[in-house]
């Protein structure tokens, strides 16, 4: 029976200890990736950003991981950006700016800009003739 009051007693002690002690802050971990360093350049926790962003605890952890995400998805950063008030280009990671092969058969462009030749020229002129009819009506009226 004198056991049993000793190690009640004992319990109790902890858990008043426990009540007793202040809550610490986490220390902030290694920043890894682009969207952990601007969360911590303003000041919030992992915490408060997933609630302002409505985004799950999971989704957003494993995005602040450096091996997280190899495809994140574009609305899950704008989201962010916006919640930090910050460029999206900000968050981008290095990694995700080389080409993303989505079939065998479709290799990087070797000079991507041999494509914008045609279609530049097609928008320009679509930007000529959408000028001139403006003109048209601005000297009718």
């Amino acid at each position: 029976m004198f056991l049993r009051a000793d190690a009640r007693r004992r319990r109790c002690d902890a858990l008043a200890l426990q009540r007793m002690t202040p809550a610490h802050r986490l220390v902030q971990t290694k920043v890894q990736t682009q969207l952990a360093a601007a969360r911590v350049a303003r000041g919030m926790t992992q915490q408060e950003m997933w609630e302002a962003t409505g985004i799950s605890r999971t989704s957003y952890l494993k995005l602040e991981r450096k091996d997280g995400y190899s495809n994140p998805p574009l609305r899950y950063l704008a989201n962010y950006a916006i919640v930090l008030g910050c460029e999206l280009e900000l968050l981008i990671e290095p990694e995700w700016r080389t080409w993303e092969p989505f079939s065998a058969e479709v290799l990087a462009p070797e000079d991507p800009r041999a494509l914008w030749h045609s279609t530049a020229r097609a928008a320009a002129a679509r930007g000529e003739a959408f000028a001139r009819q403006v003109q048209r009506q601005e000297s009718s009226n």
